[in-house]
């Protein structure tokens, strides 16, 4: 009896540790994937003192998606050097990252064609790799021009890709209705509904029901 209450508490302090372990990944990921400066000063140091507590191998992913954002800020200079290119892209080893959303869209021409270029300059400069963009993820810095009190002012947003790929469409077009950005995009016509409330709200689009 007193063996299998060791065994129990043994097994119940493997699984917390790597539940903390597991968690503590995806706000890493989170903290990450949000840090537009790529600055991993804060994070790196909070890892020293992981190693101490969990041992240096419990660290090892984490240690990878720290220096995946090193490596992102120095390929990204590379190809901006070589480009004329807006993208800043985040360059995961997958294996190491807990599991990231990838749910597909069909970015509009004029974003994708920046992505594609990326991608292709990547490929060159790291033969063999190549890029596979998780594409509703990162942020999108849009200048647009909107009425405020009857002025014409030019003003700065972050978005999401399919915030920034919605309202690229109504460059080409002056009015859309949620089934046309759906077939455009791929997406639902009901998250199309619920994503363009956004805009609305920011006085971006006026919705006409």
């Amino acid at each position: 009896l007193r063996v299998e209450r060791l065994e129990i508490q043994i097994s119940f302090f493997v699984l917390t540790r790597l539940l903390l372990i597991f968690n503590r990944r995806m706000m890493l990921a989170d903290k990450l994937l949000s840090n537009l400066d790529y600055n991993t000063d804060s994070e790196r140091h909070t890892l020293e003192l992981l190693k101490l507590r969990f041992g240096e191998v419990s660290m090892n992913s984490p240690e990878v998606m720290i220096k995946d954002i090193d490596d992102s800020i120095r390929a990204n200079k590379n190809i901006k050097d070589a480009t004329r290119t807006s993208v800043d892209a985040v360059i995961v080893s997958h294996i190491f990252w807990p599991t990231l959303s990838n749910d597909p869209i069909k970015h509009h021409p004029r974003i994708q064609a920046e992505l594609d270029g990326f991608a292709k300059m990547y490929a060159e400069q790291k033969n063999p790799r190549i890029l596979n963009w998780m594409n509703q993820l990162g942020s999108v810095q849009i200048e647009l021009e909107i009425i405020e009190d009857g002025k014409l002012e030019a003003k700065e947003f972050t978005s999401s890709p399919l915030l920034a790929t919605l309202i690229s469409h109504f460059e080409d077009r002056d009015s859309w209705t949620s089934q046309g950005l759906s077939n455009e995009t791929g997406i639902p016509e009901n998250v199309i509904q619920k994503r363009m409330a956004y805009w609305i709200s920011n006085r971006v689009v006026v919705c006409n029901n």
